[in-house]
Formats: structure tokens, sequence, C-alpha cells
């Protein structure tokens, strides 16, 4: 198993129903272990994610707090999935 699956848009050109059975794919691998990071423009998708950060306004946001300053001044949604056990770091 990779340390890391990249997902870009996992979701963006599939039906809802197709959508789904990939999401649950991506969430059956992270209940196994796996780490996913996940960057979409869906608030459905990233729902599915234990983390979630967002991109506004060229900032960088989580839990609504502040990070830092995104590259570029981009405006994408990245949904993130640690493994249960790694969840606090």
């Amino acid at each position: 198993m990779p340390p890391l699956i990249l997902a870009d848009e996992p979701t963006g050109n599939l039906n809802s129903k197709t959508g789904a059975e990939v999401i649950q794919v991506l969430r059956s691998l992270n209940e196994r272990g796996q780490t996913i990071v996940m960057v979409t423009h869906s608030s459905e998708a990233a729902s599915a994610a234990h983390r979630v950060v967002r991109i506004q306004d060229g900032m960088l946001q989580h839990n609504g707090n502040q990070v830092s300053q995104a590259p570029n001044g981009s405006s994408a949604e990245s949904a993130i999935e640690a493994p249960n056990s790694r969840e606090g770091t």
C-alpha cells in the first residue's frame, strides 16, 4: 500500500451514484490505515473526510480559523483524511 493517496477531484466528472462509490472506496482504504489527501470543490465529497482544510480568498483555514496564506490566492477546498490512529497529528 502506498504511504499516501492524492485524490484530485475524484468525483468531479462523475454522476452522483458513481461519485458515492468512489468516496466509499476511499473511506474503506482509510479505515484500513491508508492516508488520503483529497482536493475537491464538492462540499458533499469533503464531508466524508475526518478533517477539512479550506482555502478561501488566498487564506488557509482549518475549523474556521485562519492558518496561513495559501499560494497564488487559491480557492479550492482540500479534504484531508488521515488514518484514525493518526488523527491528532
